[in-house]
């Protein structure tokens, strides 16, 4: 319309005022376009947009970036009742029995096998989904399943874990054949290929086919975690690669897995983090540290907990009680504190989600959409919404361990049974 204009009016307006004009005109139409984008919220601190911080403040639910934290569910819901079924009886002739302290661990599926004990005999073996026995109850003590192999103990006098000192322990396979023979004082899981097993009293690691790895060197060793592994000797604490090559020197007092990147050590009485190249990641700074979990490290600082991230940067306050009775980590995006004397669930912002019942004194992390929680010897599943969802009314004991794979063992009024989380999908 204004080039019309002009073409209709080149005698009688002055090219010089034309110009003039021209110019106003590209000035009004820089500052539309500027308004045009503020009311879009670009740069705006009252947008509604989902960006917008406003997503993320306390009390709103977890937010967009949080979801690849959730649990595996169908639909995207939180696991409900009727997505837990019994789908098997363990035969009571295999007389099991509840399981020692400590057990939580080994007491899940791995590789679709679960470790099972007998107070009867006195002996470990394992079971698959459906109840059925695999490898005999035929050993004193074992491991969960781990890179296909599991290690086992048989030494009649004595069946706690890593104890004795006699040429005992060796590795079986899924059919419960003896793979790698009994010939060390202590073993351990398979990872990444290695696993750390003693020998004449010092640790070392092998690889599957049971060829030594790393020699029998050091007081104390744990499982490889990113493809370095901690090991101890004279009293301080290194890394080592999966060739045994000295990567991180041994100077820590005490020292976590690397997990995310990071490993939690101790040094002059308080605790930091490395990278995998030893430099140091996070101060020394806490009285605690443990390892990374999605995206978050709890910390202790006065006895009390908070949790801080990769940079160090603290995102929750420590506000929360030192207890060795609940989790203190992350797990699909939940984790389980002690808050005002009581368990409760937090989301990664510090909003509460489910404060339990005074009367629980023990709870798990999430596993499979589910967290256990147990009370004077019974147990129950609460879902990532805070929601108690098993048992059901008419039970009238019940006591399990954490799910896993799917799958959790439990006890059921007097009988020993399998529960599947139907919602539950593999990777």
């Amino acid at each position: 319309m204004f080039l019309s204009m002009k073409e209709k009016s080149t005698n009688r307006v002055n090219r010089k005022a034309y110009r003039f004009i021209a110019v106003m005109l590209a000035a009004v139409l820089m500052l539309a376009c500027a308004a045009c984008s503020s009311d879009t919220g670009g740069g705006n601190g009252n947008s509604n947009t989902p960006n917008s911080a406003a997503t993320n403040s306390p009390g709103n639910n977890v937010s967009e970036s949080q979801s690849s934290d959730s649990p595996k569910k169908t639909g995207g819901a939180a696991v409900q009742a009727s997505d837990i079924v019994v789908v098997a009886e363990i035969a009571e002739e295999l007389e099991l029995s509840h399981f020692r302290a400590g057990a939580e661990a080994t007491a899940s599926f791995s590789e679709g096998l679960c470790l099972i004990y007998s107070d009867h005999g006195h002996k470990y073996g394992f079971i698959d989904t459906k109840g059925d026995l695999v490898v005999p109850m035929e050993y004193d003590y074992a491991t969960a399943f781990s890179e296909g192999l599991a290690a086992v103990k048989i030494d009649n006098s004595d069946a706690r874990p890593y104890t004795q000192e006699r040429n005992e322990w060796g590795y079986i396979d899924a059919s419960g054949n003896l793979v790698i023979p009994m010939g060390y004082n202590r073993a351990k899981p398979f990872s990444e290929g290695l696993a750390a097993i003693m020998k004449e009293s010092q640790w070392g690691y092998i690889d599957r086919n049971g060829d030594t790895v790393i020699p029998s060197q050091y007081d104390d060793a744990n499982n490889f975690s990113e493809g370095l592994a901690a090991v101890k000797k004279d009293d301080k604490w290194g890394f080592v690669d999966a060739s045994g090559n000295p990567v991180i020197p041994l100077q820590y007092d005490t020292v976590q897995n690397f997990s995310e990147g990071l490993a939690a050590v101790k040094k002059d009485g308080k605790w930091g983090f490395i990278d995998i190249s030893g430099n140091i990641a996070i101060s020394f700074l806490y009285d605690k540290a443990y390892i990374f979990n999605e995206g978050l490290a709890a910390i202790e600082i006065d006895e009390k907990f908070g949790f801080i991230d990769p940079d160090g940067n603290i995102v929750i306050e420590p506000q929360y009680s030192n207890t060795a009775t609940f989790d203190y980590f992350f797990s699909e995006g939940l984790a389980l504190v002690v808050y005002e004397k009581t368990g409760t669930y937090i989301d990664k912002n510090g909003n509460i989600v489910k404060k339990l019942p005074g009367s629980y004194e023990i709870g798990y992390s999430f596993s499979n959409g589910l967290s256990k929680v147990s009370s004077a010897g019974q147990s129950e599943f609460i879902n990532t919404d805070g929601e108690f969802v098993f048992p059901v009314d008419g039970y009238k004991s019940f006591s399990a361990f954490s799910f896993s794979e799917g799958y959790a063992l439990c006890h059921i009024d007097d009988k020993w049974c399998i529960l599947q989380n139907t919602a539950y999908k593999a990777d």
